[in-house]
């Protein structure tokens, strides 16, 4: 297959993302899923769409403090970044180097498109927000330094951060206290007792604990073994695929592992034979799409007939824009955190028009990069609207960890509760995953009525890692 040009198609690191990455520290405990058929197994439920939190302004755009009432004059500059009339923000970006396919500007645009929204309609408190972009290559060492930069010499008040490299550098944040919001794709441990480190996911599980919703739903498909593969030099695409697996077992189903794949690889032929004399009918992936695309295509090759499958992250508009990714993932499930835009409610509509207006992106499904940027700034809006008229930074943090009902303005499949933690599962949002199947050009979903699979909580005693 032509793995460069799935490269340049801006795809995504799955293995980081939503899908592997946020983490807290502490514990969950009990259970509860749907399956993927739509109908409610046994202790399992089927979680309706989230609605907006109390004073959002517009679905997919949360409000609550920017209403014209309030007197601007008393507006101060009370900390870092923070003038009368502006707020500076800093967006931790992997623009270019290795992750810059899934990243790069599209995602800073819609990080931008995203503070737009509320500046159009004033502001926080009056306030404008600024972004400004950080590029830290891929390369763990210059996000540390671009970190420090931002702090230190732009003068910033908090971070949006949408790179895998943030685990090498979130320690230097929680150091000076600075707020950060992210969609949790790059291992670094969100939440308590790094009470600055706000993941829109919510605060998943350090060590891994599994839920059991993702093995309901390959049971839900009649699948016997299921074949989990994994970079075998990320922790987090380990960790995530071995959570996954784990809750695969927890339904009574075999698997078979290979987690030793070099980061980036595009050759499973190897792997492909292992599962096939293993006798596996379905498979779940936890790594970069032009990997993904790639080991199916190898299994698809080697004749391993799938009846189920997830591809965390996959869903993708550059999907439908690469011939090879298009063709090899027709009918395989690709899971997102965010509600699909095929979905088209209000939530998703906000979305796809603040891109279009703001962004000049006018596609039917955003990029990987776009999601997860719009992740981190929207966290970021909601957290500023948290933090009162002369925001600090400690009055941010404070106050965001007492919301208990961020949903993302609509788009995630339930609340997301800061005040818990370690209670989250990779490749979900707030324990809620929509599988996207592609057919033909469009993306539907699997249930076809369009609710998440979603799970209670984690089952204690399965921690991974």
């Amino acid at each position: 297959m032509n793995s460069t040009r799935i490269s340049r198609a801006a795809l995504v690191l799955a293995v980081t993302g939503v899908l592997a990455a946020g983490c807290s520290s502490s514990s969950g405990s009990s259970s509860g899923t749907t399956t993927g058929a739509g109908t409610a197994a046994p202790g399992t439920s089927t979680a309706p769409a989230a609605t907006s939190p109390a004073g959002s302004a517009a679905p997919g755009a949360t409000g609550g403090a920017t209403e014209s009432s309030v007197d601007t004059s008393q507006n101060k500059a009370s900390d870092q970044g923070v003038t009368p009339t502006t707020i500076k923000l800093g967006f931790v970006n992997a623009k270019t180097g290795v992750a810059a396919s899934s990243f790069g500007p599209q995602a800073y645009a819609a990080a931008k498109a995203r503070f737009e929204v509320e500046n159009a309609k004033g502001g926080i408190f009056g306030r404008k927000l600024e972004l400004v972009d950080g590029d830290d290559q891929s390369i763990p060492a210059n996000n540390l330094q671009l970190l420090k930069k931002f702090n230190e010499q732009d003068k910033v008040f908090g971070m949006a951060v949408v790179s895998p490299m943030f685990f090498a550098g979130y320690r230097y944040t929680v150091d000076k206290g600075i707020p950060v919001t992210s969609a949790a794709i790059d291992g670094a441990p969100y939440g308590p007792p790094n009470n600055n480190l706000f993941s829109a996911i919510g605060n998943a599980d350090p060590k891994y604990k599994a839920g059991p919703a993702k093995g309901q739903y390959f049971k839900s498909k009649g699948a016997t073994n299921v074949g989990v593969i994994a970079y075998g030099d990320s922790p987090s695409s380990t960790g995530s695929a071995k959570q996954a697996g784990k809750s695969v077992e927890i339904a009574g189903l075999k698997t078979t592992y290979q987690l030793s794949i070099p980061f980036g690889s595009t050759d499973f032929t190897a792997t492909a034979l292992q599962f096939k004399q293993a006798g596996v009918d379905a498979v779940i992936t936890s790594m970069v799409l032009s990997s993904n695309v790639a080991a199916v295509k190898a299994l698809q090759d080697a004749g391993v007939q799938l009846k189920a499958s997830m591809v965390f992250g996959g869903y993708n508009e550059a999907v439908l824009e690469d011939s090879t990714a298009k063709s090899t993932l027709q009918g395989i499930g690709l899971t997102t955190g965010m509600k699909p835009m095929s979905l088209d409610d209000p939530a998703t509509k906000a979305m796809r028009d603040a891109l279009k207006q703001y962004a000049n992106y006018d596609k039917a499904d955003p990029l990987q990069g776009q999601i997860f940027a719009w992740n981190a700034a929207d966290l970021m809006v909601r957290g500023l609207q948290e933090a009162g008229q002369n925001p600090t930074r400690k009055t941010f943090i404070d106050n965001l960890l007492k919301v208990k009902d961020y949903d993302m303005g609509g788009l995630l499949g339930a609340t997301v509760d800061f005040s818990k933690v370690a209670w989250i599962e990779q490749a979900t949002n707030a324990n809620c995953m929509w599988v996207a199947v592609l057919e033909g050009d469009k993306f539907t979903t699997d249930p076809s009525d369009g609710k998440p699979i979603c799970q209670d909580a984690l089952i204690p005693g399965t921690e991974q890692a």
